[in-house]
């Protein structure tokens, strides 16, 4: 059983080192070299380290991702992609894609149009403080009491 304890502990010790040596499976890493290429207008380079980020589950890569697919940006202009990645990155609670995502049920841009999911979207974000999604709620949906 010594043996095998010598053996498992450094293959163990190489795999955690090995993650740090090697950024490309660091999601962290991916999103912020891809942001720096974005800031730098190299959209291309961008967007293929921000969709590794965000198919490593980085919640603001999705975000960012749905943002490039949406306005064209080192990718082909896809309105259901732009949808998708908001999605994903909403249902981890981004208040940033809850309304992205909203907006786009509201015009009916990559989804159908549905104001019911427009509000849920927009509940979402509010219900975490953000002013936005407040005022873009009580626009989209008013209260009765008016």
């Amino acid at each position: 059983m010594n043996k095998t304890l010598l053996i498992i502990v450094p293959i163990i010790a190489l795999l955690a080192v090995g993650y740090s040596f090697f950024p490309s499976n660091n999601a962290d890493h991916n999103f912020q070299r891809g942001m720096d290429y974005y800031d730098q207008e190299n959209f291309a380079k961008a967007a293929k380290l921000i969709k590794r980020a965000a198919l490593q589950g980085h919640i603001k890569a999705q975000n960012n991702l749905g943002i490039m697919y949406y306005d064209g940006l080192g990718v082909k202009e896809d309105l259901a992609q732009a949808a998708i990645w908001y999605r994903k990155s909403a249902e981890q609670n981004n208040v940033d894609a809850q309304i992205n995502l909203a907006a786009m049920y509201k015009k009916g841009e990559g989804v159908e149009k549905d104001v019911t999911q427009a509000i849920y979207w927009l509940r979402k974000a509010a219900e975490q403080g953000d002013d936005y999604a407040k005022d873009a709620l009580e626009e989209l949906a008013p209260t009765k009491e008016e």
